[in-house]
């Protein structure tokens, strides 16, 4: 019987796993990936509509091969623009489009007996069979798989409003329609979520006041074009706690600066290490880490683009948006509007009148909260556990899931932000895609074996 590997999830994740799979298969094997939309690879991030979406990092780290890392500056100059260069932040959309160019490639590339289907259905059970899996969709079809990888991506955070009026979500790209253009609105957080949302009002030419409210007040800090990644001592990373990861990583930004020299180059060096380092890390400093630092680190980490930049900082100077710092206390439906309670972080309250409440809060960070019903069920059925800070689902290092004795399984495996909880640097397109390189591997090799294995019987 042809094994058959089901991904369940079509984005980024799903999307480069499949291609990694087709490319690398030399044995018959059926590659299924259940997502609902029509285009795979089109996930919430990629999705968008608006031109002024750009990627966050440069083209030359958004190669789908690790081992090609021209490969994405090469298409753009084929496809979109002849004079794309690796510091090139290529709009968003544009990545979607790349993606299922290389599936399409990868299929017509394919190994004879090795097969692809794309389900469009949304995958709602998972249930074990000793040695194998089904999956059965919302359509009520059920499908037999040796192998199965979770690819489901972030979810957003719920809303976070306490009154009679919700927030409406920012990753529904609907959110703006017939928004009138000289509405107030009120953006619950300052991440990058907040600022995809001024960049599309801005696009459509949108001119009320923009209010955007989180803790800090935080707006994500730019990419240095000049920028190289700095290399790092293996003797500070080994075995440093978090403050003094903290501190070595400070002194070093500060000597940098003191030299005329961009500081993001040690946060940009830091990424081959951060998953050794959160895996080492302590769960005292893990906690802390999330209740003190996080905000921090992700203005840091999770840079604008320049020509984003710009754009924020011209909003800002025309006084269309305002950064708040402290948080949300109420919300009241209006019969024109919203009035919204804040309290400032010096512990004022201000109460005002806004059209539109956005949750910009980003992606949830308690996995408990998962839309999906598969997770919470393989965890009630003894299958899977959560990791103990709630990130995500508890794997060992290559995403093979934990079951609630701690074995890790041979044929039920996660990738991307499902492995955050036990990685933490597990959400961009840079690790995704090594996940996605080696797990093909690990994959197509079992597939091999269990080939020459058969051979040997006959």
């Amino acid at each position: 019987m042809t094994p058959a590997i089901a991904i369940i999830g079509g984005g980024a994740g799903g999307a480069s796993l499949a291609v990694h799979l087709l490319l690398g298969a030399r044995s018959p094997v059926t590659i299924a990936v259940f997502e609902p939309k029509e285009r795979l690879g089109a996930g919430i991030a990629y999705s968008t509509p608006f031109n002024s979406h750009l990627l966050n990092v440069p083209a030359a780290d958004m190669s789908l091969f690790p081992d090609r890392p021209g490969h994405f500056v090469d298409w753009l100059r084929a496809n979109v623009n002849p004079n794309a260069t690796p510091r090139t932040f290529a709009p968003r959309r544009l990545y979607a489009q790349y993606l299922q160019s290389a599936l399409a490639d990868a299929l017509r590339r394919a190994a004879n007996g090795v097969r692809f289907e794309h389900i469009r259905s949304r995958a709602v059970e998972l249930t074990c069979n000793t040695d194998s899996w089904t999956i059965t969709t919302e359509g009520g079809r059920a499908f037999g798989a040796s192998h199965v990888v979770l690819a489901m991506g972030n979810a957003p955070a719920r809303s976070p409003a306490d009154g009679d009026a919700e927030a409406v979500s920012a990753w529904s790209w609907d959110t703006l329609d017939e928004l009138p253009r000289d509405a107030n609105l009120l953006l619950v957080g300052t991440g990058l979520t907040a600022v995809d949302v001024c960049l599309a009002l801005d696009e459509r030419g949108h001119r009320g006041l923009i209010h955007a409210l989180s803790r800090r007040g935080l707006l994500p800090l730019v990419h240095e074009p000049d920028a190289r990644p700095k290399r790092w001592s293996t003797r500070d990373l080994d075995s440093a706690s978090l403050p003094q990861l903290v501190s070595v990583l400070r002194k070093s930004a500060r000597r940098s600066l003191q030299h005329g020299e961009p500081w993001h180059g040690w946060i940009d060096g830091l990424r081959p290490f951060t998953q050794d380092i959160w895996r080492r890390m302590a769960p005292a400093d893990k906690r802390r880490f999330m209740r003190h630092l996080r905000p921090y680190w992700d203005v840091h980490r999770h840079r604008m683009a320049p020509e984003v930049a710009q754009t924020i900082a011209r909003m800002r100077s025309e006084r269309r948006l305002e950064t708040i710092r402290g948080r949300l206390v109420s919300t009241r439906r209006l019969p024109q509007g919203i009035e919204v309670l804040i309290r400032h972080r010096d512990a004022a309250e201000r109460s005002f009148r806004v059209d539109r409440l956005i949750n910009c809060t980003g992606a949830e960070m308690d996995i408990r909260r998962f839309p999906s019903p598969i997770l919470a069920r393989l965890v009630a059925d003894g299958h899977a556990r959560y990791e103990p800070l709630f990130l995500g689902m508890d794997a060992a290092p290559n995403g093979a899931l934990l079951d609630s004795t701690g074995t890790p399984h041979q044929n039920l495996f996660a990738i991307g932000p499902l492995l955050k909880g036990v990685l933490w640097e597990s959400i961009a397109m840079p690790e995704i895609r090594r996940q996605a390189a080696a797990l093909a591997a690990e994959f197509t090799s079992a597939l091999d074996l269990s080939d020459l294995r058969a051979a040997g019987g006959r």
